[in-house]
């Protein structure tokens, strides 16, 4: 799986800590997200060597937003796991018409609340 996956490059590891005499409880003890930072295996064992997730390497704002389109008007995006669109269609406008049309509109990507003629930065 090592191999498969590249050497697990850019995955993350989630550590729950549980008490053993609580294991019916669903709340975790102690719940943290690792990421992948390098990787070594053989045939018995695979060794994973994590760290935190560094959170000033992240885009701010984590989406951009837009009244319209939808982002996974896209054509890579359309009928994604975003999207989930699963219809006969083969391709998508991008708007909230479209989407209800499409009996989609519980996924538009855009958002609604926002006004069409306000400031673009």
């Amino acid at each position: 799986m090592v191999n498969d996956s590249e050497g697990c490059e850019d995955g993350t590891v989630k550590v729950i800590k549980v008490c053993s005499e609580f294991l019916s409880t669903s709340v975790p003890a102690l719940e943290t997200n690792y990421e992948i930072l390098a990787t070594d295996s053989n045939e018995e064992q695979a060794t994973l060597t994590l760290g935190f997730p560094n959170y000033l390497s992240r885009k701010v704002p984590l989406r951009i937003y837009a009244v319209e389109p939808c982002p996974w008007a896209e054509d890579d995006l359309f009928k994604g796991v975003e999207c989930g669109y699963t219809g006969g269609e083969s391709s998508c406008t991008g708007t909230y018409v479209d989407c209800i049309s499409k009996g989609n509109q519980i996924n538009f990507g855009g958002d609604l609340g926002l006004d069409p003629n306000g400031l673009r930065i």
